[in-house]
């Protein structure tokens, strides 16, 4: 039997009032997650905006720039970008409670304020890009002033030493140039100050301060400008006028070159010859040609006073004929003592090796006598200080030499050969008066053995390794003296070597009034005579100065 079992189902379905509510519910919320999405984009923009504006700003405060009004464009991004925040924050808070409205009313304000900060921190940014272009338009501009100025400065030196050089050829060959000097002296004081200003300009440029670095580069080029005109008249007054004189000219002018490359040839040569002749090294045939050659450049320079003379009377053929007669006299001189090179050289080489050993043999000497001043006892400590000083020198000189004498044997040609000869043979002569000043001082120290005793106890010092002073007495010889010569004497007196050696105090000399004194107490018959030292008691003799035991000066003497 079949049972039948019928459910029944109950379906509630909302009304349109329900129905309608719920999908103004789902409509409120979407429009609250779009606003949210709005706020959360504007926000995200605002921030990127804010950094990049303060990027800007921080590298416009690098510079040194006026930031003031951007900074505070980008203050207020910053503002309303925190108060997008709170408002997104907000806007979170309702949206999780289900007020949709409330959220995208939030929203709607975040965004509003996000959008604002972002506003502003794009003003701030372009007011930043406008002040760095600013910047940079003024530094580039004053960089170029500053360049511009040092280039017109290098300008006009380079126009001044053209008409120095003018200057000095019409010199050569007569003409008058007083105005071209002066013009010239005015250049140069001009660009003195244009470098001045042109110093200042730099300073002030490098401390950012643009426009006064312009305005003082302005002031070097103003100068530099009046410097070069001034040096450019010189030159083209003096230069129309040599081109006027024209082959005359330019023949005095070799002439003149000619002469005095030969004056300074035969200087040099005289110095080698006399050095060289001074070692045993015989050099007459050279001599010879020296003295022919000094006869020569003599009479050249007597045919290049003529030429210019027929220069300055407007004669340019004469001028021509006697600077071409005075460059002839020169240059066969020269010629003949080129012809001569190898001779000279090897006469100057055997000069050279002579003057080199026979030094290094006085140079012994001097150590052996700076030895005997330093085991001297007595011997001045300075004194050795300036011998060993003195030796120290002569070495490295020698040394010095050695090289040089080197370059003379591998020298090509007359002038090489003399510059290195002259600059061997100085080197010499150097050493040879370094070791005569150490023997002399080397000598001088151990006279300190008899020189006078003054004031105060007997001192010593050791010195840079040498000398070493001791007190030191003799056996007063057994002289009779008149009583004028009794202070006379007592600077001859030395005190007796301390048995008591490293005495630390040097002897000093008498001062003048000590030495009133002491002569007042020696003519004083009156005053009881010394028998005992007053310092350390020990007896005196008879004429005594000085204790022989503690070095003390006896002022009264012992009669």
């Amino acid at each position: 039997m079949n049972i039948g079992i019928q459910l029944m189902f109950t379906v509630n379905y909302p009304t349109d009032a329900q129905w309608a509510q719920y999908q103004a519910e789902l409509q409120a919320k979407a429009q609250a997650e779009s606003a949210k999405n709005g706020a959360s984009s504007a926000i995200s923009g605002a921030n990127s905006a804010i950094n990049s504006a303060q990027s800007r700003i921080n590298e416009a405060s690098g510079i040194g720039a006026d930031i003031s009004s951007a900074t505070q464009y980008v203050n207020s991004a910053q503002s309303d970008y925190s108060s997008a925040n709170t408002l997104l924050s907000s806007g979170n808070s309702a949206f999780s409670s289900g007020d949709y409205s409330s959220a995208t009313s939030y929203y709607q304000q975040a965004q509003s304020k996000a959008s604002s900060a972002q506003s502003s921190a794009s003003q701030a940014k372009s007011q930043v890009d406008s002040i760095i272009e600013e910047y940079n338009r003024k530094k580039t501009e004053a960089q170029n002033k500053v360049s511009d100025s040092n280039s017109a400065i290098d300008t006009a030196k380079q126009r001044i030493d053209a008409g120095d050089k003018v200057i000095g050829d019409a010199t050569i060959i007569g003409l008058d140039t007083a105005q071209a000097k002066a013009d010239i002296a005015t250049a140069r004081s001009k660009i003195d100050t244009a470098e001045d200003y042109y110093k200042e300009a730099s300073n002030l440029f490098s401390t950012g301060n643009f426009e006064g670095a312009k305005s003082k580069a302005q002031s070097a080029i103003d100068l530099s400008n009046q410097a070069e005109n001034l040096a450019t008249i010189a030159y083209n007054t003096l230069n129309e006028r040599l081109t006027v004189a024209g082959e005359s000219s330019k023949a005095i002018l070799n002439a003149n070159s000619e002469i005095s490359q030969m004056n300074e040839i035969l200087t040099k040569m005289d110095y080698i010859v006399r050095s060289t002749e001074k070692w045993g090294v015989d050099l007459t045939e050279t001599k010879s040609v020296v003295t022919t050659s000094k006869t020569n450049v003599d009479n050249a320079e007597d045919l290049l006073s003529q030429s210019k003379n027929r220069q300055s009377s407007g004669s340019f053929n004469d001028a021509v004929n006697f600077a071409n007669q005075a460059m002839d006299k020169a240059a066969s001189s020269r010629n003949r003592l080129d012809t001569m090179t190898n001779t000279i050289s090897l006469s100057t080489q055997d000069a050279l090796e002579k003057a080199y050993l026979g030094l290094q043999v006085k140079i012994q000497e001097a150590e052996s006598e700076v030895k005997s001043a330093q085991e001297t006892y007595g011997a001045t400590p300075n004194l050795i200080v300036d011998a060993q000083n003195d030796l120290s020198e002569a070495k490295k000189s020698l040394t010095e030499s050695q090289k040089q004498i080197e370059s003379v044997k591998t020298a090509s040609g007359l002038i090489p050969l003399l510059e290195k000869a002259d600059t061997a043979f100085k080197l010499l002569d150097t050493t040879e008066e370094k070791i005569t000043s150490a023997i002399a001082n080397a000598k001088s120290a151990k006279l300190g053995l008899t020189k006078k005793i003054a004031i105060g106890a007997a001192i010593a010092t050791a010195a840079g390794g040498g000398g070493f002073l001791y007190y030191r007495s003799r056996k007063k010889k057994k002289q009779k003296h008149e009583k004028s010569e009794e202070h006379k004497e007592a600077k001859k007196e030395e005190v007796k070597e301390s048995k008591e050696e490293g005495a630390k105090e040097k002897i000093g000399e008498r001062n003048e009034t000590k030495e009133k004194e002491l002569k007042k107490e020696k003519i004083d018959k009156k005053e009881e005579p010394l028998k005992n030292c007053p310092k350390c008691n020990a007896k005196l003799k008879k004429g005594q100065k000085f204790c022989n035991e503690c070095g003390e000066k006896l002022v009264k003497g012992y009669e």
